[in-house]
């Protein structure tokens, strides 16, 4: 049974990079989530696969660092019934609009869905979200078929419910409550001084969108402590490596720390000077589990290809 608020749904904006200055400002979840469930949720689909080519001619427009806006938010949502296996929701709020979205299997923190930019579903569920109480379903895919829904209230606050859908079995839709807290977006740190230790996370990313030529898959490991390690950076288009380093050395000065400001931090992955050295700029912590980076091929005074890529767990 559905029982919510009437309210209407705000304008979608999209959102391109990470971080804002501002102090971080947690909350606990407060009033018990809503939505409706029945049938226990479908077999975890596989993590979304990478897709993935640097090494373009120098000479590229420069790349600006682009804060984030003053009201962005990140926020968590956790699934409350017992009887489905526990999922996490993470990603960042502009406004009502979420976008960076990951939802995770909490036990094992395996990625399920990921996506940038979600698009919203007004007709999931016959459309009773929309019409009826002024939710919003959002796919958490790039995909429209995508299984899953995260169905977000208007003007979340800092504590709030929200629902976690699918379509089940019988192609009737299913939704399970979750509980939400959204807090200030803050600028993640800068990574010590020191050698990288054990790996405590790793990840992959894919450019979508970037020209043939352009095109990289990057994958690699953070530390606890949010230093990088075992870097790789390949073409997508053959899957030759271009550059690695097991233990890439962190570049402090790099755009004389203009991207650091926004949260960014330059990893020099193979020096190879005028020939095209490798960066990757890659958040610190507290990093969310969907981020977005840039793989750098430095050219010198020939100047440099950046390329955005999108990354995962």
């Amino acid at each position: 049974m559905h029982s919510i608020p009437s309210s209407t749904t705000g304008a979608r904006r999209s959102s391109w990079l990470l971080s804002a200055a501002l102090l971080l400002t947690l909350s606990a979840c407060g009033a018990d989530p809503v939505g409706s469930s029945g049938a226990a949720a479908p077999a975890d689909p596989a993590p979304p696969a990478a897709p993935a080519d640097p090494a373009a001619p120098p000479g590229a427009a420069p790349v600006v660092p682009d804060a984030r806006s003053a009201s962005s938010r990140q926020f968590r949502c956790v699934t409350t019934r017992r009887t489905t296996a526990k999922m996490e929701v993470t990603g960042f709020l502009e406004g009502d609009v979420p976008d960076h979205v990951d939802l995770a299997l909490v036990s094992s923190g395996a990625s399920l869905a990921s996506v940038k930019e979600p698009g919203a579903d007004a007709g999931f569920d016959g459309g009773v979200w929309a019409s009826a109480w002024g939710y919003t379903p959002w796919i958490l895919g790039e995909d429209p078929a995508a299984p899953y829904r995260l169905i977000l209230p208007p003007a979340p606050g800092s504590a709030f419910s929200a629902s976690l859908g699918w379509t089940g079995p019988s192609g009737a839709a299913v939704t399970s409550p979750m509980a939400c807290t959204a807090w200030v977006n803050v600028v993640p740190a800068a990574p010590p001084d020191g050698a990288a230790g054990p790996v405590a996370s790793r990840f992959r990313c894919s450019s979508p969108g970037s020209t043939a030529a352009e095109a990289v898959a990057v994958s690699g490991a953070f530390d606890a402590a949010g230093r990088a390690r075992d870097l790789v950076v390949s073409r997508a288009s053959t899957g030759e490596v271009v550059a690695q380093a097991a233990a890439p050395s962190y570049q402090a000065g790099f755009d004389g720390g203009a991207w650091a400001r926004t949260g960014l931090f330059a990893w020099l992955v193979t020096d190879a000077g005028t020939a095209g050295s490798q960066y990757l700029l890659l958040p610190g912590l507290p990093r969310p589990r969907m981020f977005d980076a840039y793989a750098v091929t430095d050219y010198g005074a020939a100047g440099r290809v950046m390329v955005p890529v999108v990354c995962v767990p």
